[in-house]
C-alpha cells in the first residue's frame, strides 16, 4: 500500500445475471452507505477512496473476512483486491491503481435474493 494508492469500489456488476437488478444494486449501495458512510458515491454505482481511507478499506476487508457473515475473496498480488458477497450476491468489487495484473475470482452468484 502506498500513499498514492487509489481504491475503486464498484457494485455495478452486482446483478448482471439477475432478474431483479434494481433490488441488488440497492443492496450494494446501501451496504457501502451504512458501513463506510458513502452518502454520495463518486460514480453511478461506484466510489473512489484515496489517502487515509485506503488503509481503512484494507482494515475493513480484513475485519469483514474474520468477523462477519459476508463472504470475502481477496488476493495480494493482482486486481481485484477483494470481492465482498452476501447471500451469493456481489455487493462490492475493490480494485487498486497500483496493481497491474488482473486475475478474476470464480463467481459465487446464486439467483434469487
Amino acid at each position: 500500500m502506498s500513499l498514492d494508492e487509489i481504491l475503486f469500489v464498484s457494485w455495478d456488476e452486482t446483478s448482471k445475471n439477475s432478474s431483479d437488478r434494481g433490488r441488488e444494486l440497492r443492496a450494494g449501495k446501501n451496504f457501502w452507505k451504512r458501513t463506510m458512510g458513502v452518502i454520495k458515491p463518486s460514480g453511478i454505482n461506484s466510489h473512489v477512496f484515496k489517502g487515509k481511507d485506503v488503509e481503512t478499506i484494507y482494515d475493513f476487508i480484513e475485519e469483514l473476512d474474520e468477523k462477519s457473515g459476508f463472504t470475502v475473496k481477496k488476493q495480494d498480488d493482482a486486481n481485484p483486491v477483494a470481492e465482498i458477497y452476501t447471500s451469493g450476491i456481489l455487493i462490492g468489487r475493490i480494485t487498486s491503481n497500483c496493481r497491474s495484473r488482473y486475475r478474476p475470482f470464480d463467481r459465487l452468484y446464486r439467483p434469487g435474493f
